[in-house]
């Protein structure tokens, strides 16, 4: 999934942003009077504000977007060779069979579930999902086995991956859109005092948190986040 259309919302925010900071630096010449000054300063900010608010509020509509992506992709569900697709109707047959077996909620729980947990455990995701599925078919649920699954499948069946890259793109996207108001107020000296103290802590905190968001996505996904962020 190219980033390139969030890449592009963020670089005009940026341009935008650098003009009004000069339109902001230059009204503050003491050429000018004090009232208007003033008057120039006021309306910059706003005008500052408002295109923070519209780089929100784009960048939020393509993470939007994206995730909807990302959902389509998780839940397709790719037509396999014969061998595939006569192994998916066996599945589906000792469902079946498993909840007819096994017919209460009590049995989901008490013996279904935990024969899934075995599977599970010893590595094998497949068998585990259909013991899980069979104690959903009887009323039977472990949100915690349902995470644990979930989690295996993003990282070894393609199209999930390919979903899981697509929610980490949007998300670091929108992080970096965050990062970008913060260090354009700090690096044109744009806002009070405060408000400039307040941005170099947020750049500060972004680059921390991403650091190791980074590290993490690595570790246990294989997911290397970008470092050229433009």
């Amino acid at each position: 999934m190219s980033r390139a259309q969030a890449r592009a919302i963020r670089r005009k925010f940026r341009d935008d942003f650098q003009r009004l900071a000069m339109e902001y630096a230059a009204a503050q010449d003491e050429r000018y009077p004090r009232e208007y000054r003033e008057q120039e300063q006021s309306r910059v900010l706003k005008e500052v504000n408002r295109l923070e608010a519209l780089l929100t509020h784009r960048m939020l509509v393509w993470n939007r977007e994206r995730r909807a992506e990302a959902d389509r992709v998780r839940h397709a569900d790719p037509v396999g060779d014969a061998a595939t697709e006569t192994r998916r109707l066996r599945e589906q047959m000792e469902i079946g069979n498993l909840a007819e077996q096994f017919p209460s909620a009590v049995q989901g729980r008490n013996i279904l579930l935990p024969e899934a947990w075995k599977f599970l455990n010893a590595g094998n995701v497949e068998r585990a999902q259909v013991y899980v599925q069979a104690a959903r078919k009887v009323g039977a649920q472990d949100g915690t086995i349902d995470r644990e699954i979930n989690r295996l499948l993003d990282a070894t069946v393609p199209h999930r991956r390919k979903a899981v890259e697509i929610e980490v793109a949007a998300a670091d996207e929108v992080e970096l859109a965050r990062r970008d108001v913060a260090e354009m107020r700090l690096l044109h000296k744009v806002g009070s005092d405060t408000e400039l103290v307040r941005a170099s802590t947020a750049v500060k905190m972004h680059d921390y948190k991403r650091a190791r968001e980074a590290d993490i996505l690595q570790r246990e996904h294989g997911i290397e986040l970008p470092t050229a962020t433009d």
